[in-house]
């Protein structure tokens, strides 16, 4: 096997590399919105977490587990979901 065969199309025979990226604009920016906002998740309760201890009627030790929940969650989700990207073939998932 030739060491060029490994490398995508656009980097053989150093030619100047192709943007490959066939995803349209809007696609792009929800996938970011989606990015930022999933980040955001994990901080919007923390300024609430009084209000929240008072409305609940629950102790402020027991409303950090709220934060404690969605870091979990956001590093599950991270463990699991971002390796798919390598075992999943891209081409079946664009259509």
């Amino acid at each position: 096997m030739k060491a060029s065969s490994v490398l995508p199309v656009s980097l053989r025979d150093n030619s100047t590399p192709v943007n490959q990226t066939d995803m349209p604009r809007g696609l792009v920016l929800l996938f970011a919105a989606a990015s930022g906002l999933s980040v955001a998740n994990v901080y919007y309760a923390q300024p609430l977490l009084d209000a929240l201890a008072l409305d609940f009627g629950i102790s402020h030790a027991a409303v950090g587990g709220v934060i404690t929940a969605t870091q979990v969650g956001c590093a599950l989700a991270l463990l699991l979901l971002v390796p798919l990207g390598d075992r999943v073939n891209r081409r079946r998932l664009c259509g």
